[in-house]
């Protein structure tokens, strides 16, 4: 089965960022390849973190934000690609935040309806952070109860990727985006 509906989410910070021109080649990609790519930013979402409750995050409110509208979107797609800035070597915070909130519903509402695995590709641009460091940063980033909503996980880390300000994507870089973009839609 081919995965027809795909969810781009870039945390770019930039607009017309490395994540941005990232997200539009995947997105042509797909596309051409006759999926449905669909893009969300969290720059433009606002995502609060759950404050803690008296005794855990478990009995807290949930904040009046747009996390329901990426929450849908993410039940919408089959696949998702995530790409991501790395900053002191961690994952941009908005997007920390948001994976924070996914493990909200998913481990702790009882009946909560995760919907089919879906596979992951994940895209990271650094400057001289290790690879294999961030790769590992994503593996345990992925918790046991957001794991389960994951068919299959495939990370890309784009090393000594500076700003490209209107220049091209490295061609390695391109060739890597859309493999990975035609993997999501792979059986």
């Amino acid at each position: 089965m081919q995965s027809n509906n795909v969810l781009i989410i870039t945390s770019s910070p930039t607009v017309g960022g490395n994540g941005d021109v990232i997200a539009s080649i995947a997105a042509n990609e797909l596309t051409a390849r006759g999926a449905n790519a669909s893009m969300l930013n969290l720059r433009n979402l606002d995502i609060q973190p759950i404050a803690t409750g008296q005794d855990s995050v478990a009995h807290s409110d949930e904040p009046d934000d747009d996390f329901p509208q990426l929450l849908a979107a993410i039940h919408q797609a089959d696949a998702i690609i995530v790409i991501s800035p790395i900053y002191y070597n961690n994952l941009e915070a908005r997007l920390i935040t948001a994976i924070d909130r996914l493990y909200y519903p998913i481990a702790l509402r009882n009946g909560y309806e995760r919907g089919p695995k879906k596979r992951l590709g994940v895209i990271l641009t650094c400057e001289g952070s290790s690879s294999d460091w961030l790769k590992l940063l994503v593996d345990r980033t992925l918790t046991k109860s957001l794991r389960a909503s994951v068919a299959d996980i495939k990370t890309e880390v784009f090393g000594h990727c500076p700003p490209l300000q209107g220049k091209p994507i490295n061609a390695d870089y391109w060739h890597r985006t859309i493999s990975l973009a035609d993997w999501c839609i792979q059986s």
